[in-house]
Order: C-alpha cells, then sequence, then structure tokens
C-alpha cells in the first residue's frame, strides 16, 4: 500500500524533528519519562499514533533508541496502534486509517483536501486522567439540518454536484442531466445521460455553480474526455443504468468543488475475525462506528438536481433537494413490474427506489444521472451516494416513487475505472 521509499523519507524526516532521551538507551515496553509530569512507555514509532500527530503539529517526540535505523520512542498513549503508516490526519487533526478498500480510502485521502473549518468524525485524543495516559475516541457528533421536501439547496452544500452540457461549443451547449464528481477526474452520472438525441454525445461538465443563471465566474467547466457505460448496459433498458465521464482537465477541489464519497457497505468487511485474546484495535473500533453509522439508517435519503419543478413545469435555476423515504422491495416490485424496458422488473440487487408515500416529492425529468445521497461518516461537508438517479414515471404523484441504480452493486467496476491497477 505505501511504498518502500516513502516509509524510508518519513522515517528519516521523523529523526528530524524528534528529541532523544540522551540519558538511556530503552527497548521497546521500558517506562520513560517525556517531561516532568508525563511518562510513557517505549514504542517503535509506526505503533505510535501520537508521534504521527506529533509529526503534523511538527513538535519533537523523544526517542528511547534505535531499532534497525527506525526510531523508538516514548509514547504516551495508553494503547497502541497496528501500523500509523496506514492513518490519514485530516486538517483538523482527526484521525482514518486506510483499510486497502479504493473506493474508501480515496474518500478519506480527500479530506487531506479539504477546507480546515470543515469538521470530520475521526478518532481524537484525549488525556485520561485515572490511567495517565493518553485514550483515542471517536469525535462527536456535531447535529445538522437538512432543509425538506423540494426546495432551494444552499451555495456549497453538495459541492460534487455536476451539471451536463450537450453540443460543440460551450456557450451554446444545452445543459440536461446531472452528475456527481467522485475523484479529480471522473463524474458518475447515468448511463442514458451520456447523449442526446438531437445534440450527440455529453461534451461538457459543470462544476461550482448552484443556479443555471449563475455568473460565468462561478462556473467550473470541463471537457469531457472519455465516456465509460457499465459494460452490461443495453440502452434503451433500466438495467445497469450508469456510466463515468473523465474529464479532459484536473478537476481543481474548493469549497464548492469537491468529490463525493460512494457506499462500499457491500463490498468491504469491516468486522474482520479476531484473534482469541487479541484486543480491539483502533483501526477497528473506529471501522465498526462507520459501518454501524452508514448502514443503521438508509430509510431517508437525500435526492438533489436541476431537473423540472414538477410535470409539465421548467427546469429548476436552482439546485434542488428533496428528502425521500426508501421503499420496500415488494413495494418497488409492484410500481416497477416487468415491462419491454425492463423485462424482469425491478431487480433489488442492481436497483432500489424512493419516494414518499404521503406527500408528493419527487425527482423528475431532467435529474437524471443526479445522486441519492446520505451524510458521509467520515465529514460533515461531505456526502455519501448511495444511488444514481435513473428513471420515473409521472413526477410528484402521491405514493409513487423514482428508480435509482444502485451504487455498492457497482463499486468494483468504478474502482476498476477510475483507480486501476494495484493499490
Amino acid at each position: 500500500m505505501i511504498l518502500k521509499s516513502f516509509q524510508c523519507v518519513f522515517y528519516l524526516f521523523l529523526v528530524c524533528v524528534l528529541s532523544v532521551d540522551s540519558s538511556y538507551v530503552k527497548v521497546e515496553g521500558e517506562p520513560c519519562q517525556l517531561n516532568e509530569q508525563i511518562w510513557g512507555k517505549c514504542a517503535h514509532i509506526s505503533r505510535c499514533l501520537s508521534s504521527l500527530l506529533d509529526l503534523q503539529r511538527q513538535t519533537h517526540s523523544v526517542i528511547c533508541s534505535f531499532q534497525n535505523r527506525e526510531p523508538i520512542v516514548c509514547c504516551p498513549d495508553c494503547e497502541l496502534v497496528n501500523d500509523t503508516r496506514t492513518a490519514i490526519v485530516s486538517n483538523d487533526g482527526a484521525v482514518f486509517f486506510r483499510t486497502g478498500q479504493k473506493a474508501r480510502d480515496k474518500c478519506i485521502e480527500h479530506l487531506l483536501e479539504l477546507p480546515s473549518s470543515c469538521y470530520t468524525k475521526g478518532l481524537e485524543g484525549f488525556w485520561d486522567d485515572e490511567k495517565q495516559c493518553l485514550k483515542y475516541k471517536r469525535k462527536a457528533n456535531l447535529g445538522t439540518s437538512v432543509t425538506v421536501g423540494g426546495k432551494d439547496a444552499k451555495r456549497s452544500h453538495y459541492p460534487h454536484m455536476a451539471l451536463l452540457g450537450y453540443g460543440n461549443d460551450r456557450n451554446t451547449a444545452q445543459w440536461h442531466c446531472g452528475g456527481s464528481l467522485i475523484s479529480k477526474n471522473f463524474v458518475l452520472t447515468a448511463a442514458h445521460c451520456i447523449s442526446d438525441t438531437v445534440l450527440g454525445p455529453v461534451s461538457f461538465v459543470a462544476l461550482g455553480i448552484l443556479k443555471r443563471t449563475d455568473p460565468d465566474n462561478l462556473w467550473n467547466t470541463y471537457d469531457v474526455k472519455r465516456i465509460i457505460t457499465h459494460p452490461e448496459y443495453r440502452s434503451p433498458s433500466k438495467y445497469h443504468d450508469i456510466a463515468l465521464l473523465e474529464t479532459v482537465q484536473t478537476v481543481k477541489f474548493s469549497k464548492d468543488v469537491f468529490p463525493a464519497c460512494l457506499d462500499v457497505q457491500g463490498f468491504i468487511d469491516l468486522y474482520p475475525k479476531r484473534e482469541a485474546g487479541k484486543p480491539f484495535s483502533f483501526e477497528q473500533i473506529l471501522l465498526n462506528l462507520e459501518r454501524e453509522q452508514t448502514t443503521e439508517d438508509q430509510s431517508r435519503a437525500t435526492a438533489t438536481g436541476w431537473g423540472r419543478l414538477g410535470k409539465n413545469k421548467p427546469l429548476a435555476d436552482n439546485l434542488q433537494e428533496v428528502i425521500l423515504q426508501k421503499f420496500t422491495d415488494e413495494k418497488c416490485s409492484k410500481l416497477f413490474p416487468p415491462y419491454r424496458l425492463l423485462r424482469n422488473g425491478y431487480n433489488a440487487n442492481w436497483q432500489m427506489c424512493y419516494g414518499d408515500e404521503n406527500q408528493p416529492r419527487d425527482t423528475c425529468e431532467g435529474d437524471s444521472g443526479g445522486p441519492l445521497l446520505v451524510r458521509a461518516q467520515v465529514s460533515y461537508c461531505v456526502h455519501t451516494i448511495i444511488g444514481v438517479t435513473s428513471y420515473g414515471k409521472a413526477c410528484g404523484y402521491l405514493g409513487d416513487a423514482g428508480m435509482y441504480t444502485r451504487v455498492y452493486h457497482y463499486v468494483p467496476w468504478i474502482e476498476s475505472v477510475v483507480w486501476p491497477g494495484p493499490y
């Protein structure tokens, strides 16, 4: 995962910012003193989480000794981690661990480019007066408010949102479908959005806008280099309605342009088997919490887009957000029975349907390709895409629902395109 050459540079740099306790040459496990009040135990630097945080703060850790030229440091932590080289420290000092799951790890790595004011949800340290050592726990949740039901979205609230343009000229392009930025070069959308019947293939991706009428300086427009539809998609079928757009230029992140995470709940075992007698690691504690909160409630999700404001109504100028309820697979099967474009009817493995049984809430024409979202479990500034808006019947009818492509089923394919090769 981490190149050996990087590890060497990592350790060499650490040596430059560490201070050596010249009075003692201590081995792992021996007690050591950081200052007049604080004691610790000597530990390999790759197992001491506070040393990683010292590096970020550019403060000095105390060296007990060296082992094969690698520092043994005086560690004040109550417990040791498996390997700090799998850790990532966000701008606000929260700690996360890579797992080897590409989509999730890339989501974590993107946190390094978040604005410093953005609150993340990793581990943070606190001093345990009773045990006289540094403990770690997940940062406390913050209360958040979300606008409900077909309302204008606020600027910067959905920085992953993309509007797709068709035609040969940016100035005269027609902007129809939606999409979601997921990396510095890729936008996730629906397969049926890759081409317009009159204007041809999608040519442009606009990011960073809230309104169609935003001034030119707010439009971050990128040329489409490559269109990749899912290999099993067969137009005009409604199955496997998912695609990726690669941009020619590398996307520049900002508070208004930032990628969303992908729902990886179906493709990573965050509960690895424990060896008898071994305690839970910090990594596992954090991942357990992440999974519990990701999977515990997708009964409601937010759909966003610039589609029509209702049947026979104009396209929205301001980005719209609407909170929808998840329908049961049984209800979805009744709402979407077999027909010529859905030969076998609703498929719960590939699809999901959301709507509202009490109010006429729905996505509409022009919202296709946009995301169905839940709040990401890594940061309050980031969302997780659980679905891609695919199709529906006439929008806005009470008790009706829209169909969404279920993202986690397609994560391996997305990873193979967006992040190919070994990791």
